[in-house]
């Protein structure tokens, strides 16, 4: 979503600088138009990552992207009046192919940390439903 194009640590990414994942430009924009800016990166983000094979998909791209991957999932958990509109199926179903593309090749650790984050968000996500039914 931005013109940027060095990753958060600064280093550059070719190819990927249309990737960076801004919830400032999302939360900018009228709510009903979130899901279609989402979804519009989202379809950016695969179009890009389908340039890349097995051998130029480097571990570097990997991070980046599951990182951007990380920001967009951490802006739909903590939006709490557009979160059904930003968890149609036709998001979770584009989330989860990046997922597919940039895991498809070798990247144990990495999958291993993603993993462990999104499963935080669901556990975060019981206990609170857990703790409005003690109540």
């Amino acid at each position: 979503m931005s013109g940027d194009s060095s990753g958060s640590n600064g280093t550059r990414y070719d190819g990927l600088h249309a990737l960076t994942f801004e919830d400032s430009g999302i939360k900018a924009i009228p709510s009903e138009k979130q899901p279609q800016l989402v979804l519009s990166w989202l379809s950016d983000v695969i179009g890009e990552l389908k340039k890349y094979d097995r051998t130029t998909l480097t571990g570097d791209h990997q991070r980046f992207v599951a990182t951007e991957l990380g920001f967009l999932i951490d802006f739909i958990v903590k939006s709490k009046e557009e979160k059904e509109q930003l968890t149609t199926k036709a998001i979770r179903t584009a989330i989860a192919k990046t997922y597919e593309i940039i895991y498809s090749a070798n990247a144990s650790t990495e999958l291993y940390e993603t993993t462990n984050k999104l499963l935080a968000h669901v556990n975060a996500g019981k206990s609170d439903k857990y703790t409005e039914l003690k109540q």
